[in-house]
């Protein structure tokens, strides 16, 4: 499809001819305030590793289908760590291959994803529709008391609401944003609140979609377990990465 258009730059009108392999494409840069983008929507998809819990694969993948099937572009890999460290000392760097894999490959959007999270089908198209940079579903504990993040008193059916941090189980991110943070966001971050601190020196928050709750397993808490029962989790850890992953 191919449509021409204007850009007003100081004054001067400057004409654009823009071409889109689909409707979806065209409808979604027609109607937002922006840059035009090659393939609008278009969005990578950074499973970190490939621990699969029971049922969650599926549901990434559904993700997948229907993004495409709304007339978006949408690749899905799994970012492997190299089995030669302990177990989740790679998960920094794999979240920082997984954003570069995206900026090479020209995608408007990166979508990092853990493999304990069940997203409804049409997580990414809602989230996109919202046009915020950094964006993500609401996590809640187990309890459905708090929220995973900061401020953690965020209700569900609250509309967008922003945010101190958020957990990295999904994070939706445009892929311009991180232009100004080099290589190595992750990698530099000892903790999660330290990404979104980096993010806020230059002006960037994550944003949370609470009409959007995750459905997802409490964070893991290594650090706060006692070291021998955090070592025995590392060796069950150890012996689950090396199997066949679970992508049922």
């Amino acid at each position: 499809m191919v449509e021409t258009s204007t850009l007003s730059l100081n004054g001067h009108s400057q004409p654009l001819t823009l071409a889109f392999e689909t409707d979806s494409e065209a409808d979604l840069q027609r109607g937002r305030v922006g840059w035009p983008h090659l393939k609008p929507g278009s969005v990578f998809i950074a499973a970190i590793g490939s621990m699969w819990q029971p049922g969650c694969y599926p549901a990434v993948k559904a993700m997948v289908e229907c993004h495409r099937e709304l007339g978006f572009a949408c690749w899905l890999e799994e970012i492997q760590d190299s089995k030669t460290q302990e177990p989740y000392a790679e998960i920094r760097p794999m979240r920082d291959y997984g954003i570069r894999k995206a900026q090479a490959a020209g995608f408007e959007w990166v979508c990092l994803v853990d493999c304990d999270v069940k997203p409804v089908p049409d997580t990414l198209s809602r989230l996109i529709r919202h046009d915020v940079p950094i964006i993500a579903p609401l996590t809640l504990w187990s309890n459905g008391e708090r929220a995973v993040g900061e401020p953690h008193t965020v209700r569900p059916n609250t509309g967008l609401q922003p945010m101190v941090w958020v957990p990295l189980s999904f994070l939706l991110i445009r892929v311009t944003v991180l232009n100004c943070l080099g290589l190595t966001l992750f990698s530099d971050s000892i903790l999660e609140g330290y990404v979104f601190q980096r993010l806020w020196h230059f002006g960037h928050r994550p944003i949370v979609d609470t009409d959007m709750v995750l459905d997802a397993r409490d964070p893991g808490m290594l650090a706060s377990l006692p070291f021998d029962l955090r070592w025995q989790r590392m060796r069950q850890a150890d012996v689950e990465r090396r199997r066949i992953p679970n992508r049922s």
